[in-house]
């Protein structure tokens, strides 16, 4: 018992690593791709849809745990897939990382 409840702390302690590590990735996105003054209202526009995503998610959650009676393995492979879809997501809209200046053509990008 003792060495279960070390190493589920131990994966939990790594989920919360990686979970932190990409959403200071995701942040410092914001502010490497778009200008300085738009920073602030984008960051704030995405927590706030964040918030307002986050409502429809703990209802579907409870929906979902209705229908399996009670089983997290579905939750848990979303969850799990979250990170890659998003990862996804990011690369398909800006595959080059370039900056919304250099894409306009407003600065040119060093070679």
């Amino acid at each position: 018992m003792r060495s279960a409840c070390g190493l589920a702390s131990v994966l939990v302690g790594l989920a919360c690593a990686g979970h932190q590590g990409f959403s200071a990735n995701l942040f410092t996105m914001a502010s490497d791709t778009m200008p300085g003054k738009v920073v602030g209202s984008l960051v704030g526009l995405g927590g706030a849809a964040a918030a307002g995503l986050g409502f429809f998610v703990n209802a579907g959650v409870g929906w979902l745990l209705r229908l399996t009676h009670g089983k997290y393995e579905i939750l848990f492979a979303v969850a799990a897939s979250a990170y890659l879809v998003a990862l996804l997501l990011i690369q398909l809209i800006n595959p080059r990382w370039e900056s919304a200046h250099e894409v306009a053509g407003e600065i040119k990008a060093p070679a």
